[in-house]
């Protein structure tokens, strides 16, 4: 009797031993998992603060014009000087946006993010560095990524097929363009009886500027 409770004691420390063991291998590959995941998006942020890295412009682009050709609307024209202008666009909100969002309390200043924006400063560039473009055609649309999302949540799940930014952010040119696409303000801009078009990006700035050409 007394070979058996010790024999049950034993189980019972194996047990425990084994119980610890499987949590701390569980608590290494969750943690190791969400290490990599912020480390991934504080990386992907600094080459997006330094525009060492871009949401890609090109794709967006490509997936706007697809757009059109399923509504049986001609595609956006690519114009160097209004591409000048989408660059300095996406820069600016960029700019704006970075400068309005506090990063430790993680979240916005609301007095700068709503500051107004001065558009005779706006159709000034314009005109300088796209003087072909007519300002009464031009219309543009923002879209901002301050915090990267990966393709892995926190329990170790894939939940997307990163294949930009070297595999670890999640598909951004579909978010931008489904983004624009589902808001009825914005939607417009899509599919807009106008010629000429570019995106601009700096970091996880996106900026669609279109305008027909007068000149």
């Amino acid at each position: 009797m007394m070979g058996g409770v010790i024999m049950k004691k034993i189980f019972v420390v194996l047990g425990g031993l084994i119980g610890l063991f499987v949590v701390l291998i569980v608590g290494y590959l969750i943690g190791n998992r969400m290490g990599t995941t912020y480390g991934a998006q504080q990386y992907t942020w600094k080459m997006w603060q330094n525009n060492d890295m871009q949401i890609s412009p090109n794709k967006v682009f490509g997936k706007i014009n697809d757009l059109r050709a399923q509504n049986n609307l001609k595609p956006y024209v690519i114009s160097d000087s209004l591409c000048r202008v989408a660059d300095v666009r996406a820069k600016d909100t960029y700019d704006k946006r970075t400068s309005a969002w506090n990063q430790q309390k993680q979240e916005y200043n609301k007095s700068q993010q709503n500051a107004p924006e001065s558009t005779d400063a706006m159709y000034s560039m314009i005109s300088k560095t796209c003087p072909e473009c007519d300002l009464k055609s031009y219309g543009d649309i923002q879209y901002i990524a301050l915090r990267p999302d990966t393709c892995w949540n926190f329990a170790g799940k894939k939940i997307c097929e990163g294949t930009e930014s070297f595999g670890v952010v999640e598909k951004y040119t579909d978010r931008v363009v489904n983004s624009w696409n589902d808001e009825p303000s914005l939607k417009p801009l899509l599919f807009a009886n106008v010629n000429n078009g570019c995106i601009g990006a700096y970091g996880g700035a996106v900026v669609l500027s279109i305008a027909n050409l007068s000149k």
